[in-house]
């Protein structure tokens, strides 16, 4: 009987706006001990995102943020590519260009030529993934209304910028140490 009247209520609701009622939509990702069978509702999109070499900060007011302690992970990455491509640099110095002279050296040859450039594509990664850990930085600032976010590898800077009238509920907490 009740689910009857639930059905009817929202053939009632339906009618009078043209779709289903508003249902709530409520973000828990700041507070993930509660538990809610809401919707969650997707975080903030940048109204504009950029890729540049060089920005202009004139007239901006930096903003403080903790600076990242990742020398561990970059140590433990560089150790993980030293080790890879010192592999590497041993398979292909054992490699003989010259064994092919029957069928079965010929896949013997084919096989470890395959195996070392898959093992190359591993040392590229590893060798990318420290690169990104050890020259990686952020920094925000104000500036025109705006909260622009700028994310640094080296020179190559990504930069998302925020309308500051549209943000709510922006906490700023003092660093603890």
């Amino acid at each position: 009987m009740a689910f009857g009247w639930l059905a009817a209520e929202r053939v009632r609701q339906r009618s009078l706006t043209g779709s289903l009622p508003y249902r709530h939509v409520v973000d828990f990702r700041a507070v993930p001990e509660t538990n809610t069978s809401l919707a969650r509702r997707p975080l903030a999109r940048p109204e504009r995102m950029r890729f540049v070499l060089s920005d202009d900060t004139a007239g901006a007011m930096q903003l403080e943020l903790p600076r990242r302690n990742m020398a561990l992970a970059v140590i433990a990455a560089a150790a993980m590519f030293a080790l890879f491509a010192g592999i590497l640099v041993s398979q292909i110095a054992r490699l003989d260009l010259h064994a092919a002279r029957n069928v079965s050296a010929l896949m013997s040859f084919l096989f470890e030529l395959f195996w070392i450039l898959g093992w190359s594509v591993g040392v590229v990664v590893l060798g990318a993934l420290t690169v990104l850990l050890g020259f990686y930085r952020e920094s925000a600032r104000i500036a025109g209304g705006r909260l622009i976010a700028e994310s640094r590898i080296g020179p190559l800077r990504m930069i998302a910028e925020y309308d500051l009238a549209r943000m709510r509920n922006l906490r700023i907490e003092p660093d603890k140490s």
